[in-house]
């Protein structure tokens, strides 16, 4: 069974061995300055074909839909984030 994984663009090597599992994930382009987007490096590693770039919004919109089954945050911030949605 195939699960829906929010997570961050940090780390391409990580997540590309992450997105072996098969499962879908939505990867989170956090803003790292104002106006300023962490962008997947396509230098370090091409987006695996289970990966979907998204922003933070639609993120959190889909955490409200309840249509995400598991959240990786990688540092604090982000687990702050997305904490409110927890069960």
């Amino acid at each position: 069974m195939k699960i829906k994984i929010l997570t961050f663009n940090w780390h391409e090597p990580y997540l590309c061995l992450l997105s072996r599992l098969k499962h879908d994930f939505l990867v989170v382009e956090p803003e790292i300055a104002s106006g300023h987007l962490r962008r997947w490096d396509k230098n370090m590693r091409p987006i695996p074909d289970n990966f979907t770039l998204i922003s933070m919004a639609k993120a959190h919109k889909k955490l409200e839909e309840g249509t995400i089954d598991c959240i990786i945050a990688h540092n604090v911030k982000y687990l702050i984030t997305v904490q409110k949605y927890s069960h």
